[in-house]
This record gives structure tokens, C-alpha cells and sequence, in this order.
């Protein structure tokens, strides 16, 4: 149905009959890279959420959604930007630094110098995919859409401090 209606984004529910939202996201994203999922669900568990994000999912959004945000957050989707609504902290809290892991500000130090996930789970001793459940952890708990901006929050928030070895001439 996807293939021949073609849509912008797609509304995905994480509970559905036969397979559950993320396995079809992930199979979905698998077969169709640039497709826009959204997952919109009454579930607001943080492990549901890392899993839908981790399946894919370009959103997160609770069904109790209003329908003016549901409109702004689908633009945001078509707009690159990841939309991710989570039931439990509001959205407009600051995020606070002792909400990431000692393992998670090892990986946001590691991405502030541009490290890949391989080459992360490489100089930390652990798999990829584990990586990759970090960074969406961080990106979440920051509230950023992407590694760029996850990077300028650990700084705002005093996370990551200003190498000055780094930035001085003599070291480029």
C-alpha cells in the first residue's frame, strides 16, 4: 500500500494486530530509506520510545496530541527535523546534565570530535548498535534533533568544556 500511495509521512501505531509498529518501521525503513514514519502511540515508556527511534521512526508522538501539534510536529518531520513528544518530562524543561549516564557523556565527549559509531563502540569496548542506543539516549535527554545539536547542548549545559590545546594554532 506504501509503494503504490506514496505518502509524505507516514502515522504508525506502535501496537498494532500482526506485527508490532517498530518491526514494521524497521522493515519499512529497511525497504524505503527516505520514508517518513511518525509513530504515533498512548504509550509514553522511555524503552518504547528508545525502540522506535532505534527501529527508524522520524517521530515520536502521544495520541492525546493536540491536533495543532500534531500538525506542527509533521512539519517538522518533512522538514528533516526529528519530532519526539515524550508524556513524562515536558517538553519545554531544560534538560538537566545528571540525566545522562557516565557511559552516555563518554559517548557525547567521543561525538564531539566527529567519532562514527564504529569507531565509538571501538575505543569504548562496546558494539555499534549500542552506540547507536546511546546517542539516541543523548539526543533525547537533550533534546536535540542530531549530533550537531546534541554536542552544542553538552556545552550550553556544561557537559563538554572548551579544549583551549585543541583550538590553538599550533595544534590546527
Amino acid at each position: 500500500m506504501i509503494l503504490a500511495a506514496k505518502p509524505d509521512v507516514v502515522l504508525m501505531d506502535v501496537f498494532l494486530p500482526r506485527m508490532s509498529g517498530v518491526e514494521c518501521t524497521a522493515r519499512l525503513k529497511a525497504a524505503h530509506p527516505d520514508l517518513l514514519i511518525v509513530m504515533l502511540t498512548a504509550c509514553d515508556e522511555d524503552e518504547i520510545l528508545f525502540l522506535a527511534l532505534e527501529s527508524g521512526a522520524d517521530g515520536y508522538l502521544l495520541k492525546r496530541t493536540s491536533p495543532d501539534a500534531l500538525r506542527a510536529a509533521m512539519l517538522d518531520v518533512l522538514a528533516g527535523q526529528k519530532s519526539i513528544q515524550i508524556g513524562v518530562r515536558p517538553a519545554a524543561s531544560p534538560p538537566r546534565p545528571e540525566l545522562l549516564s557516565l557511559r552516555e557523556l563518554e559517548v557525547l565527549r567521543l561525538m564531539r570530535l566527529g567519532t562514527t559509531n564504529l569507531e565509538i563502540g571501538r575505543k569504548l569496548g562496546i558494539a555499534e548498535r549500542t552506540v547507536k542506543s546511546h546517542v539516541t539516549a543523548i539526543l533525547v535527554k537533550l533534546n536535540a534533533s542530531d549530533r550537531a545539536g546534541a554536542v552544542a547542548r553538552g556545552f550550553d549545559l556544561g557537559l563538554l568544556k572548551i579544549d583551549p590545546e585543541a583550538a590553538s594554532p599550533a595544534n590546527g
